[in-house]
């Protein structure tokens, strides 16, 4: 008789990621001089659950430090931090006093509700495939495919996630390319980074920040 076992995604870590970077560097001239030129990335981790979900519907569309700033008001409002709970209570309309634009109030108060409720469980999301963690997210109003990637990538350090829309790598890698790039050419270019599409983001990223620092 087989004992289930759970299904564990493929993850990254402080430890694993500078080994990935290497790994990639030997089969990709670009990222390679990309490491030589700034080292290996930060894992730019996040804590897995509601307040970093919330954190980054807020973060569509907009800049970081001005979802950061709408974050903050939010966790101070909450009396200290993000939880389903205190956002259902405040409400849709809470949300939108607190500057939240009348749409994503909308997603946020519809994510809280069903975690509240316990109907979407964010911690059962490791256990899952890929595939199926993909269709967990993307079945709630408001969250597309870069909110899931990202909160992959992100929260749970899954090795080969990619966040198709994000604006910050596709200029990068059309900079570092020297054409202009829709995403279907994206798409195709990244392919050959994968199992390790979200080692790449994080090395183009980096190459990014530095060059938007100059």
């Amino acid at each position: 008789m087989q004992h289930s076992r759970p299904i564990r995604f493929e993850t990254l870590s402080t430890r694993s990621l500078p080994v990935a970077c290497r790994d990639l560097a030997k089969q990709d001239t670009m990222l390679r001089e990309i490491l030589d030129q700034h080292g290996c990335p930060p894992l730019w981790g996040r804590k897995p659950g509601f307040a970093t979900l919330t954190h980054i519907i807020l973060e569509q569309q907009v800049s970081l430090s001005s979802a950061a700033a709408m974050n903050d008001r939010i966790r101070k409002h909450c009396g200290g931090r993000v939880s389903a709970k205190r956002v259902v209570e405040l409400g849709e309309a809470g949300l939108r006093e607190l500057g939240v634009t009348r749409q994503k109030s909308h997603y946020i108060h519809l994510l809280a509700d069903k975690v509240h409720a316990r109907r979407l469980r964010l911690a059962t999301l490791p256990n899952l495939s890929p595939d199926e963690a993909r269709l967990s997210l993307q079945s709630q109003k408001g969250i597309g495919v870069w909110t899931t990637e990202v909160y992959l990538l992100m929260a749970l350090c899954y090795r080969d996630a990619f966040p198709i829309g994000d604006l910050a790598l596709i200029r990068e890698l059309g900079h570092l390319l020297g054409r202009d790039m829709n995403w279907d050419e994206v798409l195709e270019y990244v392919a050959r980074w994968e199992p390790n599409r979200a080692v790449a983001s994080r090395i183009l990223w980096h190459s990014y920040l530095a060059r938007k620092a100059q």
